[in-house]
């Protein structure tokens, strides 16, 4: 898998981002320089992936950016989009603008610190790709797609999964089940896709389920498991059996998770759908023993 931290073509650019700090940039520094806030490390000008980020703690997944002026119009939306792509990578971000660091420079100090104490109190979850320092072993690599369907919800559904490897060979995958939801399908389908790995994979895994991506990149599943399967409002999670199901895959396989957006065009995920609704329609379907 493509490095994802400090790329040694980015190198050159991020020398070059450190000498021309901004002097909001400078003053923020001063005080995250040397681990100053809760003792956090914090580095300047760090990369992931293909962006550059002001600032970036490493044990947090935690990035501050500092907008100037010129951050309006296409700018703002070019921030925007680059902001969503590193979060679908599990970071977090604070943004402040100049004026904020430059005019009140203790009120950030104080809003950083409470992220920061947040964050270890609810730790994001496992980044889900290589960690920084992590040795780059060469695994397989396999996209998958899936989805799932359910008519009546709860009642009959079904999940679909395409998987492709790097030579392009594919696989489809497809199951049904009786008074199940489809929270469950959605969630099933991921399951199925990774259990039909044979060793561990390098895997980009796409899916329309907000339920499934954002409980993973958001955090929420490491959170449950910290609160003992509780939810923010002291509820039970729903579909413990499965999270607790698909846990083990998630540690063994390095996994990029993709949200796209059902029923708009992606070959893929159509024929997922396909897939789905033909086996939520199948007869004698197993019962899908769901609990919370």
């Amino acid at each position: 898998m493509t490095e994802i931290f400090n790329r040694a073509e980015l190198k050159t650019r991020r020398r070059e981002l450190r000498k021309s700090a901004t002097p909001a940039e400078q003053t923020l520094w001063k005080s995250l320089r040397g681990s100053q806030i809760e003792d956090v490390k914090f580095r300047r000008q760090a990369s992931i992936a293909t962006y550059v980020v002001d600032f970036y703690a490493p044990e947090l997944r935690l990035a501050i950016e500092i907008d100037g002026s010129i951050h309006q119009g296409d700018i703002l939306i070019l921030d925007n989009s680059r902001q969503r792509s590193l979060e679908e990578l599990g970071i977090i971000f604070l943004r402040f603008s100049n004026e904020e660091v430059l005019n009140e420079t203790s009120a950030v100090i104080n809003k950083i610190g409470d992220k920061v104490k947040s964050l270890r109190k609810e730790p994001p979850p496992n980044p889900l790709l290589l960690k920084e320092g992590e040795p780059r072993i060469r695994h397989p690599h396999v996209t998958i797609y899936t989805d799932g369907a359910c008519s009546g919800n709860p009642g009959p559904g079904g999940y679909g999964v395409v998987l492709i490897d790097s030579s392009g060979r594919r696989r489809e995958l497809s199951g049904g089940f009786r008074n199940t939801t489809n929270n469950r399908m959605e969630l099933l389908g991921v399951i199925s896709a990774l259990e039909a790995l044979k060793r561990p994979c390098d895997v980009t895994l796409v899916s329309d389920s907000e339920y499934v991506i954002n409980a993973i990149t958001k955090g929420w599943l490491a959170s449950w498991q910290k609160k003992g399967w509780r939810k923010a409002d002291k509820k039970p999670v729903m579909n413990i059996d499965l999270w607790q199901r698909l846990l083990p895959k998630l540690e063994e396989h390095n996994i990029e998770f993709r949200w796209t957006k059902g029923h708009a065009g992606n070959p893929e995920n159509e024929r997922c759908d396909e897939l789905a609704v033909a086996a939520s329609q199948m007869p004698n379907l197993p019962i899908d023993n769901r609990r919370v």
